[in-house]
C-alpha cells in the first residue's frame, strides 16, 4: 500500500490550510514593504557624506533595488515561499495543488506585486538628479519627476487591489495564471484517543460488579 504521508512535505506535516483574512494579506505585505523601506533608508544614510553625482545616486539605487529582490524572491525561494512577515502572520504561497511553488513563479509573482512599481519609482529618482545636474536645477525645481513617480507607483498599488477585489476567490490575475495561492496555516490540534474497550464501568448504576457479588455471597454463608 502506497503511504501518502510521503507526499505531504515536511513544513505542512500537523498544519491545515486555510483561506487568510484579507487584512492578515495586507498586513503581511505592509510590513515587509515598511522593513524593506527601513533598510533603504539605512543605505541612503551610509551615502549621506558622499558628494552628490549620478554615479552615487545609481549606486545606491542600485543596492536598493537588488534588497527588493533578495528580500521579496531570494528568501521566499529558500523558505518555502514565506517573507519575514508572512512566517509572522502564519501565511505562505503554495501552488494550488498544496506543493511547493518553483522560484520563477516567485519571481513573476513579486515582479507585478513589487518590483515593477518600485523599479519604476526608483527610475523616477535617477531621472530626477541626471536632470538636476544637467540643468543646475534645485531640488523644488525637479521635485515633480519624482512625485509623478510616487503616483505611478500607488496607481499600481491601487490597480493591483482592484484586480484581487473583482476575481474570484479574491485572486489576484498573476496568482491565477500561475496557479499559486496564499494560505494561512493553522496547526492541527490532536485529540487524545480513549480506548472504550476497557473502560471501567462497575460503578455505574444498574451494573453489577462479579466480585462484589462473589463477596455477598460468601457472607450470606458465614451467617
Amino acid at each position: 500500500m502506497r503511504n501518502y504521508s510521503n507526499d505531504v512535505p515536511s513544513f505542512l506535516l500537523n498544519k491545515k490550510l486555510v483561506k487568510p483574512f484579507w487584512g492578515r494579506l495586507l498586513a503581511a505585505r505592509f510590513f515587509d514593504l515598511f522593513l524593506v523601506s527601513l533598510l533603504q533608508l539605512v543605505v541612503m544614510f551610509c551615502f549621506s557624506n558622499v558628494d552628490s553625482s549620478i554615479v552615487k545616486t545609481i549606486i545606491i539605487i542600485f543596492i536598493q533595488f537588488l534588497m527588493i529582490n533578495l528580500y521579496f524572491i531570494l528568501i521566499p525561494i529558500f523558505t518555502n515561499g514565506r517573507t519575514l512577515f508572512k512566517f509572522i502572520f502564519g501565511l505562505i504561497v503554495l501552488s494550488d495543488n498544496k506543493t511547493k511553488v518553483g522560484a520563477w513563479k516567485i519571481f513573476t509573482r513579486e515582479l507585478v506585486f513589487v518590483i515593477i512599481p518600485i523599479g519604476l519609482f526608483l527610475l523616477t529618482q535617477i531621472i530626477e538628479v541626471v536632470v538636476a545636474l544637467k540643468t543646475n536645477a534645485t531640488a523644488s525645481q525637479v521635485g515633480w519627476i519624482a512625485r509623478a513617480g510616487l503616483i505611478i507607483f500607488f496607481g499600481w498599488s491601487i490597480y493591483t487591489l482592484a484586480t484581487i477585489y473583482v476575481q474570484a476567490d479574491n485572486l489576484a490575475w498573476v496568482d491565477m495564471k500561475n496557479k499559486v495561492r496564499v494560505y494561512r496555516l493553522e496547526t492541527i490540534i490532536k485529540k487524545k484517543k480513549v480506548d472504550t474497550k476497557y473502560e471501567i464501568v462497575k460503578d455505574l448504576p444498574l451494573v453489577f460488579n462479579e466480585e462484589d457479588l462473589q463477596l455477598e455471597n460468601k457472607d450470606d454463608k458465614n451467617e
